[in-house]
């Protein structure tokens, strides 16, 4: 039955002129049956690797329920999706986004693994992801960014804008984001300094909790610098009380409920801005 099954598949996929769900919906019933041998499946995905079609989202949604259900394929499941990623210009932005989030998805099983196909990834290729209409493809970029090979300028770029975002978990993660360039990138140029700390401070006031959160602290982060660049020693002191004034002041108004006048040393976004004016 099984054999029989696969060869439904394989023929009606050779054969068929136009797009057709028949083929594709065998091929899943065969991937998620436990029974289902190795063998078919492997034969599965040469079957999808070589299919003209490769870059259609049914064969990569195959390919990702393969390497979900699949965990001792998900190496070869990830050097077909990494050719489909970087060696077809012509694939469909969804489709390509679909690809590169299941590369990103795939429980590596050292971290070696998926670092190579990573930093074959062209700046281009994450940009016009980050940029594109799915909103759950541009969060998981972000989130993962540090594992792309994209340099930090650029980056620092797209976290910034990120946090402008309609969306409030992308404003989080471009956060969060611009919390891990600070901590593993070392930035000179103090006016980029001071705009990222004006950025977090900003966004203190943010409606939504999950972006006050990583405003706090991307706040005491970046604070650090501000005060690394200060040359003035008052200046040094001052912006140092000034930006744990804020940091505490922001947990215990946003992330614990507590009353306004407990809190002796109420500091305003737009006071703080004035540190760095």
């Amino acid at each position: 039955m099984e054999q029989e099954l696969f060869s439904n598949f394989e023929q009606t996929l050779k054969n068929q002129t136009k797009t057709s769900l028949k083929p594709f919906s065998v091929a899943r019933s065969l991937i998620i049956n436990p029974s289902t041998t190795d063998q078919t499946i492997s034969s599965i995905i040469q079957t999808l690797s070589q299919n003209p079609q490769l870059h259609s989202n049914h064969v990569i949604t195959l390919l990702s329920e393969i390497s979900l259900v699949r965990h001792h394929f998900s190496a070869t499941v990830t050097a077909v999706l990494r050719s489909i990623s970087f060696n077809h210009p012509d694939v469909p932005p969804r489709a390509a986004a679909l690809a590169l989030s299941t590369l990103v998805s795939l429980p590596p099983a050292s971290d070696s693994d998926l670092i190579p196909a990573y930093s074959e990834m062209t700046e281009g290729l994450f940009l016009s992801l980050c940029f594109g209409s799915s909103v759950p493809v541009r969060h998981r970029l972000l989130l993962d960014a540090e594992r792309f090979d994209v340099r930090p300028s650029i980056l620092l770029t797209v976290f910034l804008g990120f946090t402008k975002d309609p969306y409030p978990y992308v404003r989080k993660a471009a956060l969060d984001g611009l919390i891990g360039l600070c901590n593993r990138v070392v930035f000179k140029d103090g006016g980029m300094i001071k705009g990222c700390y004006l950025r977090g401070v900003e966004l203190l006031s943010d409606t939504e909790d999950c972006v006050r959160c990583s405003a706090v602290r991307m706040v005491c982060e970046w604070g650090k610098l501000v005060v690394e660049i200060s040359e003035d020693k008052s200046k040094r002191d001052s912006s140092d009380a000034l930006y744990v004034q804020v940091s505490i002041s922001a947990a215990l108004n946003w992330l614990v409920p507590v009353d306004e006048s407990s809190i002796h040393s109420a500091v305003t976004p737009a006071g703080l801005a004035g540190i760095v004016k």
